[in-house]
């Protein structure tokens, strides 16, 4: 399916059909927008839950070369942390 962008103030935005809107529930409030390898992604806020929306962007970042410093807790231990915490 290709839309056109049309103006709308300084801004530009994308006509979505009705029968799409209504599929994937984004008439329910706000969407979220986010950015995928190969495009955008837009989906109802509703349809994502919080905790599942930082494990999708973790996942996204990670997926990127953008993995986490491992060290970035060293130096900030203390005596405690070797002797009272149970994994």
């Amino acid at each position: 399916m290709q839309v056109k962008l049309v103006q709308i103030g300084n801004s530009m935005g994308l006509r979505l059909p009705k029968s799409l809107i209504k599929q994937f529930s984004l008439d329910k409030g706000e969407i979220e927008i986010s950015i995928e390898s190969d495009g955008l992604k837009i989906r109802s806020v509703e349809s994502v839950p919080a905790l599942e929306t930082w494990d999708l962007l973790f996942k996204n970042a990670i997926s990127n070369g953008n993995e986490p410093d491992t060290d970035v807790f060293d130096g900030i231990g203390n005596e405690g942390d070797d002797t009272e915490w149970k994994w």
